[in-house]
């Protein structure tokens, strides 16, 4: 996985996916909830996601993943200009 940061230092990390993940989205949700876990905080690559941010539904449909995040991101999220807040509580990364 890539992530891109604005000030470009882009940063590489390797997750390794559970062998019995087997749809594409089952893999997303535990790459997701890999990088959520706090455990690449101390590379700065998630420095602006707040503590206690956690996924409730993911939704794929082959093209645009949705991600529907708890209301502790929401509430809690200041000066990220890559996450776009849309209705129902949902934000589309």
């Amino acid at each position: 996985m890539i992530v891109k940061n604005l000030n470009g230092l882009d940063r590489t990390i390797k997750i390794d996916i559970p062998n019995d993940a087997n749809s594409t989205k089952e893999k997303v949700s535990f790459v997701l909830h890999e990088l959520l876990s706090g455990n690449y905080e101390s590379d700065e690559v998630f420095s602006e996601i707040p503590e206690g941010t956690d996924i409730n539904n993911l939704a794929f449909d082959g093209e645009k993943l949705t991600i529907d995040l708890n209301q502790e991101f929401q509430d809690n999220l200041t000066n990220n200009h890559n996450v776009k807040k849309v209705r129902n509580k949902k934000c589309l990364l």
